[in-house]
């Protein structure tokens, strides 16, 4: 069977896309009884658990997650409310706590944690405390994470603060990092948790691909050169 130049050439893209969506496996978990989700892609995070707060309390609960780099990119948890608060509300404030690897390869100076809104900030928070998300100190172990002194509904829309350093193929507990945000009337409120390695370097992540994809595009390559070859037969 003969395959026209043409035919070779879209095989090739086609590969390429595997090659992508190999490594996009996106799951949704509800975060039990509050109204919010969490968005998050399985080949990088795993063992989701969200433990309630007695109702009344005014942190919710906390949230257990198992986190693996395989590579020095940053991973990213979207948090998305699924039900729009008929008021403005306290909103959702949960206890994050991670246990993390580090498969990369390379060393870790630390991770970079960063809290960005991607909707309008609230305007219902006091000055002394911020309209959008933000970290609480919730007796983490990770050093500081608090937020204060930013006016309500002003920029920066994030806040960041950094891990501790994280060796190659060791891993560490981390926990009590306090996230909250307010829930503005009728909106539908929306922030990210990015963590990004820094390196050891002192450079910031390296966007390498997951070891997958240069499997996959090896064998792309090899097929087309496959097809080329028996073109030229």
């Amino acid at each position: 069977m003969r395959c026209s130049k043409k035919g070779a050439l879209a095989i090739f893209p086609m590969l390429l896309i595997g090659a992508a969506s190999a490594n996009a496996a996106m799951i949704n978990s509800g975060i039990g009884g509050t109204g919010w989700s969490l968005s998050y892609d399985n080949t990088q995070v795993s063992g989701f658990s969200f433990s309630p707060n007695a109702p009344g309390s005014t942190n919710e609960g906390a949230l257990s997650l198992n986190l693996s780099w395989a590579a020095s990119t940053p991973i990213t948890l979207s948090f998305v409310e699924g039900t729009v608060a008929p008021a403005a509300a306290f909103g959702l404030r949960i206890t994050l706590n991670e246990n993390v690897t580090n498969n990369s390869g390379v060393a870790f100076n630390g991770i970079t944690f960063n809290l960005s809104d991607t909707t309008t900030p609230s305007l219902n928070g006091s000055t002394a405390h911020p309209g959008l998300a933000h970290f609480h100190n919730d007796v983490t172990n990770l050093g500081a994470f608090n937020a204060s002194g930013l006016p309500a509904g002003s920029a920066p829309f994030s806040f960041s603060a950094t891990g501790s350093s994280l060796a190659s193929a060791t891993g560490s507990a981390w926990t009590g990092i306090g996230i909250h945000e307010w829930e503005i009337a009728g909106v539908a409120r929306n922030f990210q948790l990015i963590q990004t390695p820094v390196l050891a370097s002192g450079g910031g992540a390296a966007t390498v691909p997951e070891p997958g994809s240069y499997a996959l595009l090896a064998i792309g390559l090899l097929g087309f050169g496959t097809v080329v070859q028996r073109r030229k037969t």
